[in-house]
């Protein structure tokens, strides 16, 4: 499996992209569907990740990433949390989550989504979102700002192997 990290990943249907980061109101990034799939957690502890090999090695490089984990992110399911560290923040540390938006085609607005991006559901379309699932920024909720006793362990570990 060749792991790219392209925000874009193989996504050949940018209409249809576009309208969904317009009604999102926030960037979106793609990911191949195989990848996804190579370290999607089962509801437990967090799968590390190396955030090199994931669409986000194209987040800002300003920002000192300690860790980038596939974990629980809502009562909904499973996505991306980046780990962050900032002495400007109330607290040390802090955590987005991006959510997973996989098998759209199944979605119940699927063809009024399509309709107002002004595309169609066609063999690209729809093989293009065979091949990818969409990573989206989910709203900062209580815990974005974190302490380190409030991070989870397996972070931890990966912060401390960083200090030695």
């Amino acid at each position: 499996m060749s792991l790219g990290s392209s925000d874009q990943g193989d996504f050949s249907a940018p209409r249809f992209r576009a309208y969904l980061e317009h009604k999102a109101n926030r960037r979106i990034f793609v990911w191949p569907v195989d990848e996804w799939e190579a370290v999607k957690p089962n509801f437990g502890s967090p799968v590390l990740l190396d955030i090199e090999i994931t669409p986000f090695a194209s987040l800002p490089e300003n920002a000192i990433y300690v860790a980038a984990a596939a974990q629980e992110v809502s009562s909904t399911g499973a996505g991306v949390a980046i780990y962050r560290y900032d002495q400007k923040d109330p607290k040390l540390y802090n955590v987005d989550y991006y959510g997973v938006w996989e098998n759209l085609p199944s979605h119940p607005d699927f063809s009024d989504i399509v309709n107002a991006a002004s595309t169609n559901a066609d063999a690209n379309l729809l093989d293009s979102l065979r091949r990818n699932v969409f990573l989206v920024k989910l709203d900062r909720g209580p815990g974005h700002w974190l302490s380190f006793d409030e991070l989870p362990a397996e972070i931890k570990v990966v912060i401390e192997e960083q200090e030695e």
